[in-house]
């Protein structure tokens, strides 16, 4: 009797856990190159437009380069021309930054609704690649800056 119980309980825990990933939960909302400009120059950076870099990608509408007040480190922003070219771009950077790793390499990935991080400490680096929706941030700093550029992407909510 006291087995059927606790089946059902983790039968209701585990109901409850699923509609709540399926209820958008996971969904995140996509800045703007405006308000990444704006939150990132806030922050003492310099933001520079490098879309004319990008000229030969079709599918890259906006670059913006933060760079941060020192010149330490610089965290980049993509809004792509739709998702699935987004999701390309992710997964070719997160190819990139997991073939970089060497071992004891600390890494992290999550794909979840609308979004995907991939996240890798290795080498000295701390690299990440964030998607949401059509929007893409890149950065490859020094892991020195590791828990500076989490609280910007935090609060960029990437």
């Amino acid at each position: 009797m006291k087995s059927c119980n606790l089946k059902k309980i983790l039968l209701v825990l585990l109901l409850v856990f699923c509609t709540t990933l399926t209820t958008g939960c996971g969904n995140k909302k996509a800045i703007t190159t405006d308000d990444y400009k704006s939150k990132m120059e806030s922050k003492d950076f310099t933001v520079q437009d490098a879309t004319s870099q990008f000229s030969n990608y079709e599918y890259v509408e906006q670059a913006l380069i933060a760079l941060e007040k020192s010149g330490s480190y610089q965290i980049e922003f993509y809004r792509l021309s739709d998702n699935d070219n987004a999701v390309s771009f992710f997964n070719n950077n997160k190819t990139t930054f997991e073939n970089s790793k060497s071992s004891g390499a600390v890494e992290t990935s999550v794909s979840l609704g609308n979004n995907d991080k991939y996240t890798v400490t290795t080498n000295g680096q701390y690299k990440v690649v964030s998607r949401i929706d059509n929007t893409v941030v890149y950065l490859d700093v020094s892991d020195k800056y590791k828990s500076e550029v989490q609280k910007v992407l935090k609060d960029l909510g990437y």
